[in-house]
């Protein structure tokens, strides 16, 4: 069997510390922010969201969305010649449902269009 590889080529098997650090974060900032509208802390409760704000560029910053934790094994070529076979199929389905859509909207125009004309 073949070895697993990433979805993407900066995944890692188990993400960055840095990644996990900031998902830590934004975990303990919502917990407590919860906590803390309950308890009416109002000013642990603005820290909170200034963190949850603040996780936003910080993430971005660090590549969180670009760690990948997901990796999978190659599909064998008989198994992705099927997968393309089924895509292209759903594909040629979706395309002549578009097309007998059109035509639909066409005939109900015409006949919109008659009854307007008839007295």
């Amino acid at each position: 069997m073949s070895e697993p590889r990433p979805l993407t080529e900066h995944g890692s098997p188990h993400g960055k510390l840095s990644s996990w650090v900031v998902v830590g974060v934004v975990t303990l900032a919502f917990a407590a922010g919860g906590a803390a509208l309950i308890l009416h802390a109002w000013w642990l409760l603005w820290l909170c969201i200034a963190a949850l704000v603040l996780s936003v560029p910080v993430g971005r910053v660090l590549g969180i969305m670009e760690d990948t934790v997901g990796w999978t094994l190659p599909l064998h070529p008989e198994t992705r010649q099927r997968h393309r076979t089924v895509i292209g199929a759903a594909e040629a389905v979706q395309q002549e449902a578009e097309s007998a859509g059109k035509e639909g909207a066409e005939e109900e125009d015409a006949e919109r269009e008659a009854q307007r004309d008839t007295p």
